[in-house]
């Protein structure tokens, strides 16, 4: 069984993930202010000055005492008539996070930890701020999007073992969706103006060709991930990555309570997929 642990640190993302760190996606604080700033004076600074083209909703402060750290301050929080002090979030200890931290390492702690933002340090300086939604820049999307392509390879390459069983499988409207791109592709009939096989799953989807493999008796058994609930949200997922619009480029594609389990079963699909090409005969069903 693939623990959560270890697909963290023992898997191909893990891998993919450890060359992106904390230092690629964090935001940094718009500014830090003195604690013994007017309230008023700092939301009338940050409004107008220092907010430029962003939504200071989406920003957050450092509260400073001579330059020491007390707190961070977000924008909604800034209350007038109360002590800049009363409106800043303390610093704890298990909020701090390195600018080297990978970002798998991040990705972990997002789902050991209830804690809705990390503060970024470089040194000894408190220089920014992760929240779960930073994990979805380019940085951490380009290694979900590369393990997924890698998972729907693999997939590939066990349904064209036994294409003509498996492409039995799919509903009607998907083979004839298929034949549809392989022709749109100009690939070759044969004699009786048929489609090979082997290369019409090509045209598959990724949803299809997990359905193929959910259907054959063999791989049914030996390859259990393909039949769990997280295949859907996996096709989801890798379309929202190859298909970006402007509401998705840095959107969340899967819930924070969600993630530590569908990471988890990524590790167990990728697993189960490895073991059945290395050891499995090429008749599916």
């Amino acid at each position: 069984m693939h623990t959560e642990n270890e697909v963290f640190h023992n898997s191909d993302l893990s891998r993919i993930g450890s060359l992106v760190t904390v230092r690629d996606i964090y935001t940094s604080f718009v500014s830090s202010f003195e604690v013994s700033r007017d309230v008023g004076d700092v939301s009338v600074e940050w409004g107008t000055e220092l907010c430029g083209d962003e939504d200071p909703m989406n920003q957050m402060a450092l509260v400073v005492e001579k330059g020491k750290p007390l707190g961070i301050l977000t924008y909604d929080s800034l209350e007038a008539g109360r002590p800049l002090i009363k409106c800043m979030d303390a610093i704890r200890l298990d909020m701090l996070i390195t600018e080297d931290t990978s970002i798998m390492r991040v990705a972990e702690m997002f789902t050991r930890s209830d804690t809705h933002f990390f503060v970024v340090i470089n040194g000894n300086d408190m220089v920014g701020w992760l929240s779960y939604q930073d994990l979805y820049k380019l940085p951490f999307r380009l290694c979900l999007f590369a393990e997924l392509l890698a998972a729907e390879s693999k997939m590939l390459q066990i349904v064209q073992q036994d294409a003509q069983s498996a492409l039995q499988k799919l509903p009607e409207g998907r083979r004839t969706a298929a034949l549809r791109l392989y022709q749109l592709r100009g690939l070759a009939m044969d004699a009786k103006g048929c489609a090979a096989p082997h290369s019409l799953v090509t045209c598959t989807n990724f949803i299809d060709k997990a359905t193929m493999l959910r259907r054959c008796a063999k791989t049914r058994q030996a390859i259990a991930a393909v039949g769990e609930n997280w295949m859907r949200q996996a096709e989801e997922v890798r379309n929202a990555l190859a298909h970006p619009n402007s509401v998705q480029h840095c959107s969340v594609l899967v819930k924070r309570e969600e993630f530590g389990d569908f990471i988890a079963w990524l590790g167990r699909l990728d697993t189960e997929l490895k073991v059945f090409l290395a050891t499995e005969p090429s008749k599916l069903d």
